[in-house]
């Protein structure tokens, strides 16, 4: 154990307030870190934040002596929604950090979050946040079927819909055209 982090450093990575991160460096800290962007859950909604991850995110950083991020991004009620969640994984590190020894990390709908960015490397060349490589990631519960979550009522009442809903399709539809 490397000891528990005093504060978090925030950094923002746009224009947006939800647009931040808090990051970790356990006591110690060498550079050359690895980096462990981690993204809660919630069901995408605005009224879910990075503040109920915190102690778990301060103490993965003095657990595991890496650097830790609790990533905060626009959600479903607060200007989030398709795509701009997506874009806003991407931008958490785009340009900071050596891709390498980055681990995306999330918890349900987090999870799905750290998911998509394990697919960034499929984007169009020159698309908003295409990786050359797949990252490292580690998707906890993630909620990984979006129409079956919609069926379950994932999130009572219509959170996977609500994530869904700028693309302008239908479940049914919606699918074929992530391809």
């Amino acid at each position: 154990m490397s000891g528990a982090p005093a504060a978090s450093l925030p950094l923002v990575f746009g224009d947006h307030p939800d647009q931040v991160t808090d990051l970790y460096l356990p006591d110690g800290t060498e550079p050359g870190l690895p980096l462990l962007l981690f993204f809660h859950g919630g069901f995408w909604r605005a009224e879910h934040d990075r503040g109920h991850v915190t102690g778990f995110v301060r103490d993965l950083a003095a657990e595991t002596g890496c650097a830790v991020a609790g990533v905060e991004y626009r959600r479903v009620g607060g200007a989030g929604g398709w795509p701009v969640m997506l874009t806003d994984t991407a931008r958490a590190a785009a340009g900071r950090i050596d891709p390498e020894r980055v681990v995306y990390v999330g918890h349900s709908a987090g999870g799905h979050l750290a998911l998509w960015a394990a697919l960034r490397h499929r984007l169009p060349e020159g698309a908003p946040g295409r990786t050359a490589t797949p990252p490292t990631v580690l998707a906890l519960a993630p909620t990984a079927d979006l129409t079956w979550a919609d069926e379950l009522d994932s999130g009572r009442g219509g959170a996977p819909m609500g994530f869904v809903k700028g693309i302008g399709l239908r479940f049914g539809e919606w699918q074929g055209s992530m391809a």
